[in-house]
């Protein structure tokens, strides 16, 4: 496994999709195929990326998003 991806300094397994908006990146993570994390990255920000992905950020620090909905799936 190849960690090509970095944010912040947290090497990642996938480009992290970076939204400025909650409400967009709600919507989109709603739409994905595959299972995926919301985490709040730097201030103003908010990631979608994979499991694997926000353990890395987690351990470096970064927190899950809390979503604003009970529609998760």
């Amino acid at each position: 496994m190849t960690l090509s991806y970095r944010y912040h300094g947290t090497k990642l397994r996938n480009e992290p999709w970076i939204y400025r908006s909650r409400y967009l990146a709600e919507t989109c993570i709603r739409e994905c195929s595959k299972p995926m994390r919301l985490m709040s990255g730097m201030p103003g920000q908010f990631l979608i990326v994979c499991p694997s992905d926000a353990a890395r950020l987690e351990k470096a620090g970064f927190e899950y998003a809390q979503t604003t909905s009970n529609e998760w799936s």
